[in-house]
């Protein structure tokens, strides 16, 4: 079973996420980006989903920090965001081993994006 760590700022959100989760892969979360790595720095985990809100500079210190460790640098990250963030965020940044998806998304369609990410 793949291990996965939801990172939300909303505990709503991570909520849904862990129930659409929780039956394919063991799953962990967290509300806080800093906690999400050190967490990561000591357990292994398969995949990282973060479900961001509108402040965006959460996500790109967290990316930032994921990346810059060589424990977690490799590790896949699904950032799922808002229609209107998923626009500014497909337009203006690139992001290493990282999928953006639409929070809109069926759960099918989700499933199918993780599914490939992670091989």
């Amino acid at each position: 079973m793949k291990n996965v760590l939801i990172v939300g700022e909303n505990i709503k959100e991570i909520n849904k996420l862990r129930r659409v989760f929780g039956f394919e892969f063991k799953v962990s979360a967290t509300n806080s980006p800093d906690n999400a790595v050190n967490i990561l720095q000591s357990k292994t985990n398969d995949l990282v989903i973060y479900h961001t809100g509108a402040d965006l500079n959460l996500l790109f210190n967290f990316y930032a920090d994921l990346r810059r460790s060589s424990a977690t640098k490799s590790i896949p990250l699904l950032v799922i965001a808002a229609p209107e963030i998923l626009k500014a965020l497909n337009e203006t940044i690139e992001m290493a081993n990282t999928a953006v998806i639409a929070d809109n998304l069926g759960e099918e369609e989700m499933s199918g994006v993780i599914n490939s990410m992670l091989g």
